[in-house]
Parts: C-alpha cells; sequence; structure tokens
C-alpha cells in the first residue's frame, strides 16, 4: 500500500491478515496465526530477516532456561500458567528477551517476569486488537479511522503535530513497519507544557502495543522476525527546536518500552541530520538505553546513498522494495 493510503493500510489488517474487525482477547488473537508457519518468500531481494525456526533450534537451551527460572518464582509461574497467558508467553516471545539479552538467562528470565507484571498492571492481554487504531498524525482529526477511536494520549499528541508529522505505513503485509517522524513539524515546546510525562508514557505504550501485534503476526505468518523501522527526519529542524525536557521524557519511555517490547525496533535512520547534531547526540546520548542507541544509524546525504546503490542495499533496502520506499528516502514512491 501508498504510504499515505490509510484506509487501504485499515482494509489490509482487517482482510489480508484474516483480522475481524471487532476487539478480542490477546489468546485469541494469538490463535490466529500459527508459531511454526513456513517462510513466505521475501519479495525484496535483499531482505535478510532471520527465520523464526532457525532462532528458536539456535537458542532452544535458553529459551528453556528462562521457561525453568519463570516457573522457579512464584510471582512469574502465577502469570505464567494463568488463563491463556501460556499462549501469549509462548517460546517466540521469550526468544525476543532472550536475543535482547545476548543470550544471557538471568537477565532474560528477569526482564519477562517484570514484563508480565508491567502487563497485568497495564491489562494489556485484555485490550484486544489494536491495530486498527493506528494512524497518521495530521494535526487534524479527518485522518483517524472513521471506525475505530485514538490510541489513548494519540488524539492529544496529535494537537501538537502539522500535516504528515508522524506518517505509519506497511508496505507490503510479509514486512516490516514503518514509522517515519518529520520532526521540524511536530511542537515540543507545547507538547512540553501540555502534555504530562506520564500522558506521553501512556501514548508510546500503546502504539507499542499496537505496533508489537502487527509485527508478531507478521513474524508468525511469514517465519522470519520482523520488526519496527523508524526514520527521524531532521530536514529543516533546527537547534532551537530541540526541547531539552522533551528529549529527556522521551528517553525515559523508550528506556522502558525497550525493556517490555524487546526486539520490537530494528533500526533507527536519522535523515538529512544538521551540522549541529552531532554535538547535539554527544550531549544527549547517555540518557537513552545502551540498546536502543546501537540501533541508530545516521545515513549519509541522499545524493551519496543515490549514487552508491550499495550503500541504499546494505541500509534502508535490507526492511524495503525499492518501489515501496518514498522518493525522497532514495526510493521510487512518489505519493509523497
Amino acid at each position: 500500500i501508498h504510504a499515505i493510503d490509510l484506509d487501504a493500510f485499515i482494509l489490509l489488517l482487517q482482510t489480508d491478515l484474516s483480522i475481524p474487525h471487532r476487539n478480542f482477547p490477546s489468546t485469541e488473537y494469538r490463535k490466529l496465526t500459527n508459531p511454526m508457519t513456513p517462510s513466505i518468500s521475501a519479495s525484496n531481494s535483499n531482505d535478510n530477516r532471520p527465520l523464526i525456526a532457525d532462532l528458536l533450534a539456535t537458542h532452544s537451551e535458553a529459551i528453556a532456561s528462562v521457561q525453568k527460572g519463570i516457573r522457579a518464582n512464584d510471582v512469574g509461574k502465577e502469570l505464567y500458567i494463568k488463563g491463556g497467558n501460556l499462549q501469549c508467553y509462548d517460546d517466540i516471545w521469550i526468544l525476543r528477551f532472550v536475543l535482547s539479552h545476548r543470550g544471557n538467562v538471568k537477565s532474560a528470565t528477569k526482564a519477562a517476569i517484570k514484563t508480565m507484571i508491567f502487563r497485568k498492571e497495564k491489562k494489556l492481554n485484555e485490550v484486544g486488537d489494536l491495530r486498527h487504531r493506528i494512524t497518521n498524525l495530521n494535526g487534524e482529526d479527518s485522518d483517524a479511522p472513521s471506525s475505530a477511536a485514538f490510541l489513548p494520549g494519540t488524539q492529544l499528541f496529535n494537537t501538537f503535530c502539522e500535516k504528515d508529522t508522524i506518517m505509519n505505513f506497511l508496505p507490503d503485509k510479509n514486512q516490516s513497519f514503518w514509522n517515519i517522524i518529520q520532526l521540524c513539524k511536530l511542537d515540543l515546546d507545547r507538547l512540553v507544557t501540555e502534555m504530562s510525562e506520564e500522558e506521553l508514557a501512556e501514548c508510546y505504550l500503546y502504539l507499542n502495543e499496537a505496533v508489537y501485534q502487527i509485527l508478531d503476526d507478521i513474524t508468525r505468518r511469514t517465519g522470519m522476525l520482523t520488526k519496527c523501522v523508524k526514520i527521524i527526519d531532521m530536514t529543516n529542524t533546527q537547534l532551537l527546536e530541540m526541547n531539552r525536557t522533551y528529549i529527556k521524557r522521551d528517553a525515559t519511555a523508550s528506556k522502558v518500552l525497550e525493556d517490555f517490547y524487546p526486539q520490537l525496533l530494528g533500526t533507527m535512520y536519522i535523515f538529512n541530520s544538521p551540522r549541529w547534531l552531532s554535538g547535539f547526540w554527544t550531549l544527549v546520548r547517555p540518557f537513552f538505553p545502551k540498546r536502543l542507541v546501537e540501533k541508530i544509524v545516521f545515513l549519509p546525504s541522499l545524493s551519496k546513498m543515490q549514487k552508491s546503490k550499495r550503500s541504499l542495499e546494505s541500509s534502508i533496502l535490507r526492511h524495503i522494495s525499492e518501489e515501496h520506499l518514498p522518493e525522497k528516502y532514495g526510493g521510487m514512491n512518489k505519493t509523497w
């Protein structure tokens, strides 16, 4: 689908992915897909996502050890076996923690139990399907799905946005979900003044939950570990517009969600970096979690990438075909 074709995006979630237009418990959501579905051939020749079957085989001992550690913990055991949670917290779910903690069983077990407690407190296993409620943020209500309300916190966040501030799209139903932010169009000063830290965290939480549901479905259908890709477009962004209070709040929320949604973010590309960004990044980098920092890639200028096809293929085109990538980022999609 094209980047701004939101109606088609919603239709894709309701038809191609066989998702009925209603809410249902996450246990029923999990039944829609087979975790061992044979891998689907990707339309993108640069796609190098690892196969879930290979990852499960490679990390089988670590996964089993984490499961054992969860059952050995009183709180963990109760949450693990309660109701339909065994279907939610299956091998693929635990695999994400093992990968994020680089095979450290003790660390992965602690993180998994902490996440189960968090999900219980926020009742995330009861919210049902949120995928169709993701919307672009244009500063107007008109772009919201007519059949569903905004995700919590998103409508308020939208009031700080101009046209095309945040675009969410799924160019290929079998590949990565994309999130593109044009930072100069987001009023950070107003956001900090009119939106509390708690409201911002809630907004991020439900967006991450919705994106996770999309990626989890794609991962299980295709048999390939699928993650979200972000582009932070710094075009026309001025140093004075970078509100440090927002940066700290964003970093705090990102750290929490990085822990609770492991392997959600694949890569964050910084596009059109201004000269001042290098020094500014040195100052704010310590506020962000190490795992997030490791996923940030500063892209060369568009002219340099276009001169080197290999540069594009080794970065952005690993996640999206050239025909779907917007032209302004080196692709062939002229929708934008």
